[in-house]
């Protein structure tokens, strides 16, 4: 089967990633779409819980993981208010297996504030943020 990319798309091939770097993951991504993958690699058992009854949902309508460090270490419950522009991060939860916290939020401010400019957003706030790391 053949495939199609262009040669500045292979070069990126040749690149280090940064693991130091806070990536909020869609529920449809690769990295999640087969959930006992991703339970089996990560230890990270999700589930989309917008199809759950609001009251046994215990992560959020549409609640996103975040990868960081080479781990899938936190969630977020995030909601656009299109009126104030504000990306509202309703609930924050942190995995147990979360090290170096300082440099996780340093990482996840600059992952927020690109995901708020992506969703037409001058600013986001987090609202409530559950610990598990402990």
């Amino acid at each position: 089967m053949p495939y199609f990319t262009s040669s500045s798309a292979l070069n990126l091939l040749n690149d280090r990633l940064n693991k130091k770097q806070a990536k909020i993951i869609s529920p449809f991504d690769n990295l999640l779409i087969q959930r006992q993958r991703a339970s089996a690699i990560f230890e990270f058992d999700y589930l989309l819980e917008c199809y759950v009854p609001k009251a046994k949902r215990i992560h959020g309508y549409f609640c996103l993981p975040i990868l960081w460090d080479g781990n899938l270490v936190a969630r977020a419950d995030c909601k656009v208010d299109k009126l104030s522009k504000t990306l509202n991060v309703n609930h924050l939860h942190l995995e147990p297996k979360l090290k170096n916290k300082d440099a996780f939020f340093e990482a996840l401010d600059k992952e927020l504030h690109a995901f708020s400019i992506f969703n037409k957003c001058t600013s986001y706030v987090i609202h409530k943020v559950s610990d598990n790391t402990h």
